[in-house]
């Protein structure tokens, strides 16, 4: 049975030595036998503020954990104006693709009931994945997204507003 007090209820790993991007796990403290689902949230902050550590995103993240049987994977990715988009973008679909970053998640979670959540601005980013990685992801296997959350999801016209 998991025993909460084995492990740590939030892990940060590196994904991108040349960036020095890293994904900051949230795993559930649910103790519970069935395997968690995998919620991917992209921060919001218009592709050049923010962070995944900033006390807004982190704790949405921890009120996610602490109340849904999964597990939260936060990602943070290249920002404007330093780095252009598309790299964002990029940075996204590097982290979804990454190996596994933590031994705990082999163990604990369903690879079949990923959802991948953008707010914001990271609306984008989830929309992107959504048409990049297809429906249910078939070159993914055995990872399968199950779904995309965009939350108030930003995205900008081709023409300039006033």
């Amino acid at each position: 049975m998991f025993n909460p007090s084995e492990i740590s209820p939030l892990t940060d790993c590196l994904f991108d030595n040349k960036h020095n991007l890293y994904l900051r796990l949230y795993k559930s403290l649910s103790a519970s036998n069935v395997k968690l689902t995998i919620l991917y949230f992209f921060h919001g902050g218009g592709f050049c503020l923010s962070s995944r550590t900033w006390p807004n995103w982190h704790n949405c993240c921890l009120r996610l954990s602490s109340t849904l049987p999964a597990v939260i994977i936060s990602p943070s990715y290249c920002l404007a104006p330093e780095h252009r988009l598309p790299v964002a973008m990029d940075d996204a679909l590097n982290a979804a693709l990454s190996n596994s970053p933590d031994p705990w998640l082999s163990d604990r979670v369903d690879f079949d009931r990923v959802f991948i959540v953008g707010d914001s601005s990271s609306g984008n980013l989830a929309h992107d994945l959504a048409v990049k990685l297809g429906p249910e992801s078939p070159n993914l296997r055995p990872v399968s997204v199950r779904g995309y959350v965009l939350m108030a999801p930003f995205f900008g016209g081709i023409e300039k507003t006033k």
